[in-house]
Parts: structure tokens; C-alpha cells; sequence
């Protein structure tokens, strides 16, 4: 939000405020401000949520799903989306894409009418597109879908509707991507987003660091969710009329695993593949061959072990706070927010006057003020990325010598500034994530 809220002040995105997620992203943020500034996305959100369990719920009724199998998807759609997401996730503004071109494919099948496929190619091609402009990884969830087709068109010895559908994907992905493309070049920017957005996206996705507990325990319970998707296949092969279908959902959650559950850096990262678990989820209960329980009674022990998981994945941070073990939570944004507003007088609360160095961009959303410097929050975690991070932040303060230096109680951030901060006098101490310092008087 920081970042529209700059773009609508008049700054040049990627140039000017930095960020490596695409355009598509921002432009969502920028609409929901335009909405509203303070409820916008959050409204934007709704709808893209509610259209795409509409489009869940369509797909369970065209599989002739009971009531409580479709209660028991939609709820499990509901309690992933609750575990794995914040508020403003990237895989939020994909979900009602990934659920409609999953819908179409999946009447294709129902009703053997090769003339669905094409609308679901469109919009899987939308969907990478959107991916490629907000966030790279989240196309898997339709790069799956091609490699299906493939594997589809191969043994039905339908070629020929496989290339004429890559082909559609491609166009509708061609037009996306072209009007992404024309903005950025008319903005003077392209050049900066393409380094942003594509290679410094992916090297930040592709980081190996230690994962935490809560996305320990969600990659455990995934991953045994897929096994039990497998061994579901091994033991019960009578899956009736849909076994087309099946084989489309199992391959769409075998090609979530790899990427998502292993390379993933935060649980948010599966946001947009929720419409494929919901659906895989309501499926596998439907799917149970009428008096052949014990076949898959087998499973129930793995089944209830990995649901187990997933849902402690979401208990571990709740925890980790209140036991006051984390620094994180709402009382104490508030409580940081009140000193920052006592210690810098209002006339000061400038973008010329206002710095932040390792913090959230909330600061400068609490003062409300726009950093004058691109690389505006959280300097020390981009610069492992991209190194020009440190020396363009420190040239700016000594440069420009904003008044006031608002930074991270961390002691690689006074590390890494230490040099800059010689001309800073500490004024507060006082907030629970950062010092407040002044430039010394001359």
C-alpha cells in the first residue's frame, strides 16, 4: 500500500520506490486506495475471494458433490486461507483466474466438449501473465495446467486441441503482459521493473534459508496431503466418469508440491493455489467408493496427521506472541506508533525531513510521509539481493542529511549504518522496534 500510496503522490514506480513485486500488484493496491484509503483492499479482497468460492462451489455442484462434501471444501478453503495468509496477499488477486480456468478445463472433461477448453486456456493465460507481473512463482498453478494438457492431449491423441489452446493461453497471456509492458515503457521504467520484478523476484524466492516452525509443520502436512493423494490413486483406482478429472487435480497438486511446499519462502506463497486443494479436498471425500470404506480407512490415521499439522501451523505463531516470546503484535504496533508521533514535532513530518532504515514501510504510513530515497524500508533484507541497496542508502544520508533517522532495533542494522549514524544524536529508545536518532546540530 506504501508503495501506491507514493505512485499516486507522483512518484515513479521501481525508479523512485522500489519494490519486486510486478505492476499488477501495485495497481491493485493503487485501486483499493482510490476506493477507499483505509478499507479499499480490504473491500477488493472480498470480492476477489467471493467470486472464487463461487467458482468452487460451481465446480463441486458439476461433480455432483453432496451438501456436506461441499461444506466439508469450501470449509477447508476457508481454514487454509486463514492459515497460510495475511491481509494483501499476491496470491489473492490470482485466485478467481486459477479457479475459472480449473472450472472450464473441468467441464471440458465433464461434458466432453473440447469448446471449454478454449475459455480456460484464456484464462490461464491471464493468470500467468498476472503472476509474471506480480510475483513468478505463483504461475505454477497454470504451468501445471499445460503440463496436464499435454500429458492429456498425448493419450487421447488430441494434439492438435493442445496447440491450438497453447496458443490461446499464449495470446491471452501476449495481451496482458503487453499492456504491463506498454505502461512501463511509457512510464520510462521498464528497464528497472524487469530487473525488479523478474530477476531479483526470483532470486529472492529462491533464497535457502531455515524455514519457521509454523511453515515447518504447513510443508509436513502438504506434503503428506499429496502422499495421500498418491497412495489414494494405488489403493482405489474406481473413481467413475470423473477419473479425467482426477487425473487434472492430482497433477495440478504434484505440480504445487515441488515449488511451493520446497521453494516457497512464506506459507502465502500457495494463496492461489487454494481453489485446487479445496477442490481436491471435497473430491477425495466424494470420491470414496460406496462400500469400499476399509480401503480407505487405511489412510485415515495419515489423513488426520497431516490435517493435525497444517492447523498447528497455524497455532505456532499465535503462541510464539502471546507467550511474549515474539515482538510482533498489535498492541505494540500501536504503542510504537504513539511514541514515534510524540518524539518528531508535526512540522517535521516531511518527506525531506524522514527516514527509515531496516523498518516496516508502517512508519512512514504512521507519520504519513513517502520516503524521498527508493530503497525506503527493510534496506538490509533487499541488500542480500542486490548490494547497490546498502551503498545507495548510505550515500542518501550522508547526502541529503534527513533530520530525523527512525531505525530497526537490530544490531545488524547498526552494523551496517553504524558510519551514517555518527551524525545522529539517539533521542528515544523508547519503542519496541526501533530508535529514533536527530541529526546533531551543527
Amino acid at each position: 500500500m506504501y508503495d501506491a500510496k507514493a505512485i499516486l503522490q507522483g512518484k515513479t514506480p521501481y525508479r523512485e520506490v522500489f519494490d519486486h513485486k510486478g505492476l499488477y500488484h501495485i495497481g491493485i493496491n493503487i485501486l483499493g486506495l482510490l476506493i477507499n484509503e483505509t478499507f479499499g483492499v480490504f473491500i477488493l479482497e472480498i470480492i476477489f475471494q467471493a467470486i472464487t468460492l463461487f467458482i468452487v462451489f460451481e465446480i463441486l455442484h458439476m461433480m455432483e458433490m453432496s451438501i456436506i462434501e461441499k461444506a466439508v471444501a469450501i470449509g477447508f478453503f476457508v481454514v487454509l486461507r486463514l492459515v497460510i495468509g495475511g491481509g494483501n496477499a499476491i496470491g489473492t488477486w490470482l485466485l478467481p483466474f486459477v479457479a475459472a480456468y480449473l472450472y472450464f478445463y473441468s467441464r471440458a472433461l465433464k461434458e466432453s466438449k473440447d469448446s471449454y477448453f478454449i475459455v480456460g486456456s484464456i484464462f490461464l493465460g491471464i493468470e500467468i501473465a498476472l503472476a509474471l507481473n506480480s510475483r513468478l512463482l505463483d504461475a505454477v498453478y497454470s504451468y501445471g495446467g499445460l503440463i496436464w494438457f499435454l500429458m492429456y492431449a498425448i493419450k487421447n491423441h488430441k494434439m492438435k486441441v493442445f496447440w491450438m489452446n497453447a496458443l490461446i493461453a499464449f495470446g491471452s497471456f501476449a495481451i496482458v503482459t503487453g499492456v504491463f509492458v506498454a505502461v512501463a515503457a511509457s512510464g520510462g521504467y521498464f528497464a528497472e521493473m524487469a530487473e525488479a520484478a523478474l530477476l531479483e523476484n526470483f532470486i529472492y524466492i529462491g533464497r535457502t534459508e531455515n524455514f519457521p516452525l509454523d511453515q515447518v509443520f504447513f510443508r509436513i502436512g502438504s506434503g503428506l496431503l499429496v502422499l495421500i493423494a498418491i497412495l489414494f490413486e494405488r489403493l482405489e483406482k474406481r473413481w467413475g466418469a470423473n477419473i479425467v478429472i482426477k487425473n487434472l487435480l492430482l497433477t495440478l497438486m504434484l505440480s504445487i508440491f515441488v515449488p511451493c511446499i520446497f521453494l516457497g519462502r512464506y506459507l502465502s506463497y500457495l494463496t492461489a493455489g487454494l481453489p485446487i486443494f479445496a477442490v481436491w479436498f471435497g473430491y477425495f471425500f466424494h470420491a470414496i467408493p460406496k462400500g469400499k470404506i476399509a480401503v480407505v480407512s487405511k489412510l485415515i490415521p495419515l489423513s488426520i496427521f497431516a490435517i493435525g499439522t497444517i492447523l498447528l501451523s497455524s497455532l505456532t505463531p499465535t503462541l510464539y506472541y502471546t507467550t511474549g516470546v515474539g515482538d510482533f503484535s498489535f498492541s505494540k504496533n500501536k504503542q510504537d506508533e504513539t511514541v514515534l508521533l510524540a518524539t518528531i514535532p508535526e512540522e517535521d513530518r516531511n518527506d525531506k525531513d524522514v527516514f527509515a532504515i531496516d523498518c516496516s514501510c508502517a512508519v512512514y504510513l504512521a507519520l504519513d510521509v513517502t520516503a524521498e530515497q527508493r530503497f525506503y524500508a527493510n534496506q538490509s533484507w533487499w541488500a542480500i539481493d542486490n548490494e547497490n541497496v546498502l551503498k545507495e542508502t548510505i550515500t542518501f544520508i550522508k547526502e541529503k542529511s534527513p533530520k530525523w533517522l527512525i531505525v530497526a532495533k537490530d544490531e545488524e542494522s547498526l552494523t551496517n549504518y553504524g558510519d551514517a549514524l555518527l551524525s545522529y544524536e539517539l533521542v528515544s529508545e523508547e519503542a519496541s522496534r526501533f530508535y529514533i536518532y536527530r541529526l546533531k546540530a551543527n
